[in-house]
């Protein structure tokens, strides 16, 4: 069959717009930052990465009461609902952040990464330690073996 110069046959189309739909996908998933999630007590400092021209957010499970930002002049922050988006104002920024809910405080590091920055980090409390068995007291015995009786007046 002849074809005419100006036209592309169906395989050629098909395989250009499967490589177009193909490099779009990429791209898109290279862009888009994963969710972190980090767990911290009161004596553990938790890092946070950003990337300088994109904002970090962290996420809590209840809206911070306060948040004390030590190196003020290098991070702008602002407060959503129970988040706190995070922006560095310069490339080199780095800070500690300290962020105070529910009569707790979670400690942050700051640093500024080229790329590669987190994008949402979920932060929830951490357990303080291994769980506490709860054991039922048993009725104490005298050394011969025979329980003690309670005497009620």
């Amino acid at each position: 069959m002849n074809k005419s110069p100006g036209f592309l046959d169906i395989d050629t189309f098909a395989l250009i717009v499967f490589g177009i739909v193909t490099t779009l996908f990429c791209v898109t998933h290279l862009h888009a930052g994963e969710v972190r999630t980090i767990k911290l007590n009161q004596t553990t400092v938790g890092t946070i990465y950003v990337t300088p021209g994109r904002s970090t957010v962290l996420s809590f499970p209840t809206k911070p009461a306060k948040v004390v930002l030590g190196n003020q002049g290098v991070f702008a922050i602002e407060y959503v609902e129970s988040d706190l988006a995070i922006a560095a104002l310069s490339a080199a920024s780095h800070s500690d952040l300290f962020v105070y809910l529910d009569g707790r405080r979670f400690a942050f590091n700051l640093v500024t990464v080229s790329k590669g920055g987190d994008t949402i980090v979920l932060v929830r409390d951490a357990v303080e330690g291994p769980p506490v068995m709860v054991f039922q007291r048993k009725t104490p015995k005298l050394r011969s073996g025979v329980p003690r009786k309670a005497f009620h007046e």
